[in-house]
């Protein structure tokens, strides 16, 4: 397939509110001249991120208020995304994460996090998928995941498993769509200088350390890996290398170090939960570090 043609045609981009989910917008916008429809749940600054593409750099913007954990969201985003225009490219970026211990994390935080990172990315997968796949002309999915599915990753458990079957789901659904003429990148990055670093128990590194990419950098290997078309896309060079080691050491070797890393992390983040007092019992579970950040 032919390098997709982004000039003018409209790209759907969720999670667009902050951090590399914003900066693609922009990228798409003002490096490839496209129009945007930044979906997430933060209304005021998706009408700012609109406000700035079109005065900034002149193109076209249609946000579109949703909640992807919900129900209806994905349903709400295909509709308004595809309601009087016809859409080239789908950029599905919307994600939660949680840092810490596992067994700790509040179940319905757990259920947000599943229906966020896995159910709303298989449906606007399909819907989009499906779309493309009539139109005909060529269109394009990227999912973005991360270097976490690659291997176990303790005090990120819940988190890299979503991504674990966002990257075998994406890899295999982009054979699938291929006979149609639609293609589909599994976007890979390790640490991105953006607020969720903090979150994910890694807020003592910072942009310019090793393996933590600038956003605005990460953002536009992203976009230039979606435009090639790339079926498998990590960015930057000290992260192809992290995901070989990943896929070559073995995992019990492999978890000791993430474990170390990440432990160190959450360590750093907040105090350890204190025991609860027998034989008292809560429905409410202590949580180190979480956000959401769709």
């Amino acid at each position: 397939m032919q390098n997709m043609k982004l000039e003018g045609r409209w790209i759907v981009v969720t999670g667009a509110s902050a951090g590399l989910g914003r900066e693609m917008s922009i990228v798409l916008a003002r490096d490839w001249g496209a129009n945007v429809i930044p979906v997430a749940r933060r209304a005021d600054r998706l009408e700012a991120l609109a406000t700035e593409i079109r005065e900034k750099h002149g193109r076209e913007c249609l946000p579109i208020g949703a909640d992807l954990a919900s129900a209806h969201g994905p349903e709400r985003v295909f509709e308004g995304a595809t309601d009087g225009r016809d859409v080239y490219g789908a950029i599905l970026n919307a994600g939660v994460t949680f840092s810490g211990h596992a067994i700790e994390q509040d179940h319905d935080d757990f259920e947000r996090m599943l229906a966020t990172n896995v159910s709303s990315q298989v449906s606007l997968s399909k819907r989009f998928g499906r779309y493309f796949a009539d139109r005909g002309d060529g269109g394009g999915i990227m999912l973005v995941s991360s270097l976490t599915s690659m291997a176990p990753f303790p005090y990120q458990a819940a988190y890299a498993g979503t991504k674990a079957f966002l990257t075998t789901y994406g890899r295999s659904l982009a054979h699938e769509l291929r006979a149609r003429n639609v293609s589909l990148t599994v976007f890979m990055p390790g640490g991105i200088a953006t607020d969720m670093l903090d979150v994910s128990g890694m807020g003592k590194w910072k942009k310019g350390d090793v393996g933590v990419m600038d956003v605005e950098v990460c953002a536009r290997e992203a976009v230039r890996g979606f435009v090639k078309r790339k079926g498998f896309h990590v960015p930057g060079f000290v992260n192809q290398l992290s995901a070989i080691a990943l896929k070559l050491a073995p995992h019990a070797i492999a978890v000791k170090v993430i474990a170390k890393i990440y432990n160190d992390g959450v360590s750093m983040a907040a105090p350890a939960p204190a025991p609860a007092p027998a034989p008292a019992v809560s429905d409410k579970s202590p949580a180190e570090s979480r956000k959401d950040l769709s």
